[in-house]
């Protein structure tokens, strides 16, 4: 096997998260990096939500089909595309 496929198939995902939120500056940077991403004709079509209001993100777990670990970090950082 190729180490590409090798790599693509040994992918997993971990689901645990540490009960500190991340500091206004840090998530800033982060944004700003996020924007600074290459886009297809530097179009830069997405919005950013950051949302840290319990109610909101046992909201947007429950929408998500009941996934426990998307309402259980800090924070949560969505991408949302929007072609205007």
């Amino acid at each position: 096997m190729n180490d590409t496929l090798e790599l693509l198939l040994s992918h997993q995902s971990d689901r645990s998260f540490l009960d500190k939120a991340i500091p206004d500056d840090v998530l800033d940077n982060v944004i700003r990096a996020a924007w600074r991403a290459p886009t297809s004709v530097h179009s830069q079509q997405v919005s950013i939500i950051v949302t840290r209001d319990k109610e909101t993100k046992q909201q947007l777990a429950a929408l998500t089909g009941g996934q426990p670990w998307v309402g259980s970090g800090t924070g949560i950082f969505d991408l949302c595309p929007g072609y205007a």
